[in-house]
């Protein structure tokens, strides 16, 4: 089942088309294949004026035959501020298209926005929503080869024909504005794709190489012809010459198949030397193909490969440094931006500068930090990458803090307090994703501190949905930092916070929030309301924990005195294991035992939960274990078993990956290396 979000401009161009009311008849053609119509309060309001020809309401034929699905305003802020604001965002009525859509997809069904805003698509692509967007005209053909009565495809033949009129019409009235030619691309490909005749064989998933400008969208079109799919003549003859060197791009395809495959399947090892060997056989073949063809096709066969190029130095980095072979992680993220520059995706220029110097932050090189940093502010600069410029000032300010170079700090913090004052509400975003990233490569206070600033920005601009989030990040972080680590330097503190001059009512609320979140503190220290002395099914625990929880912080336990989680009886006490602490809604930082000693990787993100099948105890930390670490309760499992474990891919390196690469970390060790 879809559902089709239809935008304004269908009604208009139908009621303009049609004769007699054809809400009713959309309406069914779609429910005859097991799909629905729908549209938002807002497009509702922007037809609320247009008439059928017999005087009756569209709007009324709409709300009867059709879904109207209420979107939140906080979401479609949201949307707007990720898109780039109100100067560059679409209007906030096909925002509010994108926004229903994500909650069609979240309720596991497709979702297709039909929308001849050309301005729609490119949001889609650039932000990666997921979320098909065709044209009405491609509508309505799609419809006429659905139905089966020969009267209603007539109909929707003529009708489709108009729009498709229409559509071309209105494009060349406003050609003196824009270059045309794209969006005719767009529309005539649309087209293509529901032709029957265009059907495509299944295949495996190729990474994404979408970068915003009309070379791409070619290079997209030639993937597709090698695939064996319909493609126009015309996409594909500025690359005639290159056809026939371009055939290793679809074994590489295979080849990143199957180093997928073996990821998930834990072996990270294998899969760094699987892609490795792949890449290595792209680039031999690239340069047997540039010196069999004349210097221009030769220059122009790089670029293409460059796209695939540069996802696949990405990928090396992140098996990298899942494995922790960060000198070639840091090489490969060069190789990246060096692709990446060939093709003028300045988006991925920016970004692997961005990564280099959050992974020397990582590895405490802040030589290494400072300079890729500052790469990444004036890269973000001149491509007007705001969010990343914003974060990489940020970040640059703290490492130069840190560096002991009190001017230097001092002048990078005041670039950063006038980039988060004009960033305005944007800022918020910025903030939530720099503290998110230092969250997880382990500079916990530094997180801490951007999340709290984050709050206060949050408050001022009344952004409820980051506000919420914003709160669970510091409640986590208190938990991750943990009773015997939580102390912040009061100087990095004063450093950070630049005050933002808070209103009454805002900082009343700002210290209103910060109270509560002291006081939930607090109250770790407090036994549970409630234990499970006596084994129990891990479902019978599923109301207290249940799902997975995230691992914020591993305390190893090597026979140092540490207390130990409770253990069968008459069995020795494991003398080495590791305590993964969670934080449980219910009931604040647990930790749950498992037997062996884990030593995650910078990248790791690593998840657990309770093998409904089998056996635990949840009781009371010691008052020793509570005070040290901050954990309220110990949870074991009988003979040291039951805990599911998963891996992945932190935030910080999701954007590099593809195909929900989440790569494992490096195999379990049985030292305790580390720190509590």
């Amino acid at each position: 089942m879809a559902t089709f979000l239809l935008d304004a401009n269908l009604f208009i161009g139908l009621s303009a088309a049609q004769r007699g009311p054809y809400v009713p008849g959309v309406a069914a053609a779609l429910a005859g294949h097991g799909d629905r119509g729908a549209l938002t309060p807002l497009v509702l309001g922007e037809i609320g004026t247009l008439t059928h020809d017999d005087r009756s309401k569209v709007a009324d034929l709409a709300r009867k035959h059709l879904q109207v699905i209420d979107i939140p305003e906080r979401m479609i802020d949201a949307l707007e501020q990720r898109a780039g604001g109100t100067t560059s965002a679409p209007q906030r009525t096909d925002l509010s298209l994108l926004v229903a859509a994500g909650q069609v997809q979240q309720q596991g069904q497709k979702a297709v926005v039909v929308s001849d805003d050309f301005k729609i698509y490119q949001t889609a692509q650039r932000l990666q929503l997921g979320v098909e967007v065709i044209s009405p005209s491609a509508f309505l053909l799609q419809l006429s080869n659905t139905v089966s009565d020969p009267t209603e495809r007539k109909l929707f033949r003529r009708l489709y024909r108009s729009l498709r009129r229409h559509e071309v019409s209105y494009l060349l009235s406003r050609r003196d504005l824009y270059d045309p030619e794209p969006k005719l691309d767009w529309l005539i490909d649309n087209l293509l794709a529901v032709s029957p005749s265009t059907a495509a064989p299944a295949r495996t998933p190729m990474a994404s190489v979408t970068t915003g400008d009309a070379h791409d969208e070619s290079w997209e079109e030639v993937l597709r012809h090698l695939r064996g799919e319909r493609v126009r003549p015309a996409k594909l003859r500025p690359f005639e010459p290159l056809l026939p060197h371009l055939q290793p791009i679809l074994e590489y395809e295979h080849a990143h198949a199957q180093v997928l495959a073996v990821a998930r399947e834990g072996d990270a090892q294998e899969a760094l030397r699987m892609l490795r060997t792949a890449l290595a056989r792209l680039q031999t073949r690239l340069h047997l193909g540039v010196t069999q063809l004349p210097p221009e096709h030769g220059l122009q066969l790089r670029r293409v490969y460059a796209h695939v190029l540069c996802h696949g130095h990405l990928l090396v980095a992140l098996l990298a440094l899942s494995v922790d072979e960060g000198t070639e992680a840091m090489a490969r993220l060069q190789a990246a931006a060096a692709a990446a520059l060939e093709t003028g995706d300045s988006h991925t220029v920016v970004l692997a500068h961005y990564l280099q110097g959050m992974g020397a932050l990582a590895e405490q090189d802040l030589d290494g930090a400072t300079t890729a940093l500052e790469a990444t502010v004036d890269l973000a600069v001149i491509h007007q990458e705001r969010t990343l410029a914003l974060m990489a000032r940020l970040a640059l300010a703290i490492v130069t803090y840190h560096h002991n170079q009190p001017k230097a700090a001092a002048s990078a913090m005041e670039d950063a307090q006038r980039a988060l004052a004009s960033a305005g509400a944007n800022a918020t975003e910025a903030l939530l994703g720099l503290g998110d990233h230092l969250f997880h490569i382990g500079r916990l206070a530094e997180a801490l501190l951007v999340f709290d600033e984050g709050l206060e920005v949050a408050l001022t601009w009344h952004q409820d949905a980051q506000l919420a989030q914003l709160r669970q990040r510091v409640t986590v972080c208190h938990t991750a930092l943990g009773v015997e680590a939580y102390h912040l330097d009061e100087g990095l503190r004063e450093f950070i916070d630049h005050a933002n001059r808070l209103e009454e009512g805002v900082a009343q609320a700002y210290n209103e929030e910060l109270h509560a979140i002291n006081t939930a503190a607090q109250s770790y220290s407090v036994p549970l309301p409630r234990s499970w002395p006596a084994w129990t099914l891990g479902a019978d625990l599923s109301e207290v924990a249940g799902g997975w929880h995230e691992v914020l912080r591993l305390i190893p336990l090597d026979g140092s005195g540490l207390p130990l989680p409770p253990s069968p009886e008459g069995t020795a006490a494991p003398q080495q294991g590791t305590l993964l602490v969670c934080y449980l809604p219910s009931l604040g930082p647990i930790a749950f035992y498992h037997p062996s000693v884990l030593v995650p990787s910078v990248t790791e993100h690593l998840f657990v939960r309770l093998d409904p099948q089998s056996r635990f105890r949840l009781l009371d930390a010691p008052t020793a274990c509570r005070e040290r670490f901050g954990v309220r309760g110990l949870l074991g499992g009988h003979e040291g078993g039951g805990l599911q474990l998963r891996r992945g891919v932190h935030a910080l390196f999701e954007e590099g990956a593809a195909d929900d690469l989440r790569p494992p970390s490096r195999p379990q060790r049985s030292d305790a290396s580390l720190s509590g």
